[in-house]
């Protein structure tokens, strides 16, 4: 008797609270640059390819280029520890070009291969 007294109020309370929950859904409104409807921004950013390396020394000073014939990026994420990422690029072939300002040397690595949705990681680029 002590469990169906206990049980049928528990039962009432989850019960309005599942209903009373509201099933109106909001839309998502678009950025201004999103080319494809009802996509995110990670959506886009993954619809392209993108390459991520590290570059030794942590704290040098560099220019990293990322191009092949139909496409040059000089746009990326780079941290202090050295870490690296160009993210929206097109499905292709690249050459990556890393500068090392204060030498003006250049460390080149050629066919990195980019795939539409995939994180391409080219490891470490040791510059001089």
């Amino acid at each position: 008797m002590k469990k169906s007294f206990f049980f049928q109020p528990f039962f009432l309370l989850i019960c309005i609270l599942l209903f009373s929950c509201s099933k109106e859904k909001v839309p998502v409104q678009p950025a201004a640059d999103n080319k494809v409807p009802g996509r995110n921004s990670a959506d886009r950013v993954m619809a392209r390819g993108s390459v991520t390396g590290y570059i030794l020394p942590e704290r040098a000073s560099v220019k990293i280029t990322v191009y092949n014939r139909d496409f040059t990026s000089i746009s990326y994420y780079y941290t202090k520890d050295g870490r690296f990422r160009f993210d929206g690029l097109p499905e292709g072939i690249f050459t990556i070009m890393v500068l090392n300002t204060e030498t003006a040397t250049t460390t080149e690595i050629p066919s990195v291969k980019v795939k539409n949705g995939m994180i391409t990681d080219i490891g470490n680029i040791i510059v001089q």
